[in-house]
C-alpha cells in the first residue's frame, strides 16, 4: 500500500469532482443504504448500524446492513449478494469502509477483491483504528468519494459518530404533553396522555438506543418497566438508568424484575442501607460526589465510558430541564396530544431552568401525525459541530 512505498495516497475526492453521474443519483443510493442500516439501529451496538448497496447500470444488485453481534459488515454482505456482477460496479455505504482487522476482516480487502470500480460513502469513520479506508481504496485503484449531505445516513450513525468523537452518548429527549402544556394527567388519574400509536413509536425508539434515562420522581409516580414491548423483537433490552440522588428507588420497583440491567446514580450522602437494598434487588449502584442531584454531564461521561452510544431521556420535567440547561440534549421528540388537562397542579413540560434561560433555536427535522397526536422531531442548533470534513480531537467535555 502507499505507506509502505513512501508515497502520498491518491486524493479522496468530493462528489462535486465527479462527472457522469445522474442528478441526485448518489444520494438516492445512499438513502437506500441508510434505510437498510436503520432497520438494525440499536441491535448492532457498539458497532455502527451501517448500510450498503452495490449498484450496476443504475440498478441495485446487492443491499445489506451490518449484522448484530460479531456478524459480517454491510459492505461484505452486499458484495456477496452481488457476486460476480460486483466487478466494475459502484458501492455506496453510509460509513467509510474499515481497513482494520477486528471481529471481521477489513472491508477494504473485500471491496478490492470484488473488483469494485467506485466507492461512495456518506461519513468518514472517526475511529482512529478504523479510519483511512478511503485512502487505502484509492491507493488500490478504486475511485473513492465522499457524498456529503445524506441526512438519513447521519440519522443511523449519530450515536456512533457522537460517542466516538466526544466520549458521550447522543441524547434524545422525549416527552408527551397536552395542548395546555401539561405532561401528566390530573392527580389520582392513571393512564397515558399520548395515543397507542405514539406509544408504539416510543417502543421503537427504545429499541434503537443503548440506554433509557429517567429521574427517581418518574419511578416513584409511574413505576415504569422501561422495556421494549409493543411486539418489537430485540436481541437485548436497553440499559435502564435512574438518576436518584437519595436512593429513593424502591427495591420492588417493576423495572428491577425486567430483563436487562438497571443502574442507579446516587449521591455520596445517599443512605447506605438504601443503596444496599438496591444492590440486593439486582440494581447496579453508582455513587457520585455531587449530591443532591446527579450531574448530567458526569452521568453521560460515565455512561459513555461504559460504551453507551445513545440515550433516550424519558425523565420528567426536572430531569429533562437539567439536561437542557446543561446543553446536553442533541435531539428532541415531542408528542402534542389533543387533550386539555386543566389541572394547574399537573406538571408542565420543563422545570428547573435557570432564570433568563433561553435554549438555542431548534431545527425542525420532521413533523406529522401519529394517530391523533401531533409529532415533532427537532434538533438544537449547534448540537452537531462536525460535518465529516475534519477529524477533531476527542474531548472529555
Amino acid at each position: 500500500m502507499w505507506r509502505r512505498r513512501g508515497r502520498r495516497p491518491p486524493p479522496v475526492q468530493r462528489l462535486s469532482q465527479w462527472r457522469g453521474l445522474g442528478p441526485l443519483q448518489p444520494l438516492d443510493f445512499l438513502n437506500a443504504a441508510a434505510a437498510s442500516g436503520r432497520e438494525w439501529l440499536g441491535r448492532t451496538s457498539p458497532r455502527p448500524a451501517v448500510g450498503a448497496v452495490v449498484v450496476r447500470d443504475g440498478q441495485i444488485i446487492g443491499q445489506s446492513a451490518t449484522a448484530p453481534g460479531t456478524g459480517p459488515h454491510a459492505e461484505a454482505q452486499a458484495l456477496e449478494q452481488a457476486g460476480a456482477l460486483a466487478r466494475g460496479a459502484d458501492l455506496y455505504t453510509t460509513l467509510e469502509p474499515c481497513r482494520h482487522h477486528g471481529q471481521t476482516p477489513p472491508c477494504t480487502e473485500a471491496i478490492v477483491a470484488a473488483g469494485i470500480g467506485r466507492c461512495f460513502y456518506a461519513y468518514p469513520d472517526p475511529n482512529p483504528a478504523a479510519t483511512g479506508g478511503a485512502h487505502e481504496l484509492a491507493a488500490a485503484g478504486v475511485e473513492t468519494a465522499r457524498v456529503a449531505g445524506c441526512d438519513a445516513a447521519f440519522d443511523g450513525l449519530k450515536g456512533y459518530l457522537h460517542h466516538t468523537r466526544t466520549g458521550r452518548p447522543w441524547v434524545i429527549a422525549k416527552w408527551a404533553m397536552s395542548l395546555d402544556g401539561r405532561v401528566a394527567l390530573p392527580a389520582g388519574q392513571r393512564g397515558y396522555l399520548s395515543s397507542p400509536q405514539s406509544l408504539s413509536l416510543v417502543h421503537r425508539r427504545r429499541a434503537e438506543v443503548d440506554a433509557i434515562v429517567v429521574g427517581s420522581g418518574t419511578v416513584l409516580v409511574d413505576d415504569p418497566r422501561l422495556t421494549v414491548r409493543a411486539g418489537i423483537a430485540v436481541n437485548r433490552q436497553p440499559l435502564r438508568v435512574v438518576l436518584d440522588g437519595r436512593a429513593r428507588l424502591p427495591a420492588d420497583a417493576a423495572m428491577l424484575g425486567m430483563p436487562g440491567k438497571t443502574i442507579c446514580f446516587v449521591g455520596a450522602a445517599a443512605p447506605p442501607e438504601r443503596c444496599a437494598a438496591l444492590v440486593e434487588s439486582g440494581c447496579f449502584v453508582q455513587i457520585q460526589d455531587d449530591p443532591p442531584r446527579a450531574d448530567p454531564n458526569a452521568v453521560l461521561q460515565r455512561l459513555g465510558a461504559m460504551g453507551v452510544q445513545s440515550v433516550l431521556l424519558e425523565g420528567g420535567p426536572t430531569t429533562i430541564g437539567s439536561f437542557l440547561a446543561a446543553q446536553l440534549i442533541n435531539e428532541i421528540e415531542v408528542f402534542l396530544c389533543p387533550v386539555l388537562v386543566g389541572d394547574p397542579a399537573s406538571p408542565v413540560a420543563l422545570r428547573g431552568l435557570p432564570e433568563g434561560f433561553l435554549s438555542p433555536g431548534l431545527e425542525l427535522l420532521e413533523s406529522g401525525t401519529v394517530g391523533p397526536d401531533l409529532w415533532l422531531r427537532a434538533r438544537p442548533r449547534g448540537s452537531i459541530d462536525w460535518d465529516g470534513e475534519t477529524q477533531p480531537e476527542r474531548t472529555g467535555a
